[in-house]
């Protein structure tokens, strides 16, 4: 295992901080001997990403995982991770980033793709749909917007003035008297007057403002950006002359490790008496 210096081992305190008693990446074990790895990328400006495998994973039973990457480089070169968009956080938080190299290179920084919270950037549209509104809620948001509304008796044409339930007979099916219930009702200002049309019987509507129905769009086309990312990218950019040993440490969500052993006989030998142990789950244990 090798020696480490004081300024190496206080660089690599805070992670050790970040997992606790008991989960900590030790400086020792960040920087024991690994198998010399290869040099990668080029002796002046790369254009191409170095590649970074895992040389240490250390699972612990409380559900996380200590991972060591490391690798040696040339020149300034940048280093692209991808994660999981869900725990990117608790990466980010502790990570470590090394350059052994002692006074031939520095880490110019460490950075990734941020982008604002969905709720907050579709209540930027003019159609507000973060909290998931029924068809009848984004109507009545549309309040002074003339629309199109569809039924099986035909279409109707106007500028919503609001949408309210109010009480609805039900007619009378299959020896059932007829019911009253508050069903929701779009009111619609016509050239004949006010036109009150059954939503529950709409089979659809078409936002006549152009511009209105292109920010709905927009906001489906982010909704559906922010599902399909489901990882992001953080940027290690490396500057420096030489090879250069480069290691990389983070926490991230793991399966709990839970080691466990067999004890195999042979069938002539003697009868013997093996202690055993049995561990349950605080929510298993009654």
């Amino acid at each position: 295992m090798s020696h480490l210096t004081r300024s190496t081992s206080k660089l690599l305190r805070p992670l050790a901080v970040l997992l606790a008693a008991g989960l900590a990446l030790t400086p020792a074990s960040l920087l024991a001997q690994s198998p010399p790895p290869r040099a990668t990328g080029a002796k002046t400006a790369s254009t191409q990403d170095a590649d970074l495998p895992i040389r240490r994973i250390t699972l612990y039973r409380s559900g996380v995982g200590a991972f060591e990457r490391r690798a040696l480089i040339e020149g300034d070169n940048k280093v692209q991770l991808r994660f999981n968009t869900d725990q990117i956080n608790d990466i980010l938080k502790s990570m470590v980033v090394l350059d052994l190299s002692k006074g031939k290179g520095q880490i110019e920084g460490v950075s990734y793709s941020s982008k604002e919270p969905l709720a907050r950037r579709l209540s930027s549209f003019g159609v507000n749909i973060s909290d998931n509104p029924s068809a009848g809620e984004i109507l009545n948001r549309l309040r002074g917007t003339r629309v199109k509304i569809k039924t099986p008796a035909g279409e109707s044409t106007g500028t919503i003035m609001n949408v309210e339930r109010k009480p609805t007979v039900l007619p009378a099916a299959n020896a059932t008297p007829p019911q009253v219930v508050d069903l929701p009702w779009i009111n619609l200002v016509t050239d004949q007057g006010i036109k009150c049309v059954n939503l529950t019987e709409s089979t659809g509507f078409e936002i006549l403002d152009a511009a209105l129905a292109d920010e709905l769009n927009k906001a489906l086309a982010a909704l559906a950006e922010y599902r399909a990312e489901r990882t992001k990218t953080v940027d290690i950019n490396l500057r420096g002359e030489g090879a250069r040993e480069i290691v990389v440490a983070y926490v991230q969500e793991a399966p709990v490790w839970k080691p466990s052993y067999r004890l195999i006989l042979p069938e002539a030998s003697k009868r013997t008496t093996e202690p055993a142990s049995k561990s349950n789950d605080a929510k298993d244990a009654a």
